[in-house]
């Protein structure tokens, strides 16, 4: 009885699951594979060499559109100082001329009064003088 249980265990050890081993390729084949994928990997190294030149391209086209705007924002700062800078002046130079207008409304105004001072005192004098003749008369 041992022996044919020998056997049986034999049988179990013979029969294990097969796995598919991988196929060797042999030279020519491999050489036919490759050059049939060469056009392929040409293809792409050319696409990827195109696609780097295009993308430099835009790089530089954007780099120079940046500097353009940069150049463009910097004028239009200058321009708007320069106006803000006018615009000063032109508000000192309105100030100074309202200022300047009000200072001789005011001398001539001064004067006026001056004048009317003057008047009012000449006439008081005389009246005053007039109320000691017609005092002294009586």
């Amino acid at each position: 009885m041992s022996e044919p249980e020998e056997d049986q265990n034999d049988e179990e050890i013979e029969d294990p699951v097969k796995h598919p081993k991988p196929q060797i390729i042999e030279a020519p084949e491999y050489l036919a594979i490759e050059q049939a994928l060469a056009p392929y990997f040409e293809d792409l190294t050319d696409e990827q060499r195109d696609r780097r030149r295009f993308d430099e391209q835009r790089v530089e086209e954007t780099n120079l559109y940046a500097h353009r705007i940069e150049e463009k924002l910097n004028d239009e700062i200058l321009k708007r100082k320069e106006a803000d800078a006018a615009l000063d002046k032109l508000a000192q130079t309105r100030l100074e001329t309202v200022q300047e207008e009000l200072v001789q409304q005011m001398q001539a105004a001064f004067r006026d009064l001056k004048a009317d001072i003057e008047s009012a005192k000449e006439r008081l004098d005389e009246t005053e003088k007039k109320a000691d003749r017609g005092s002294g008369k009586k």
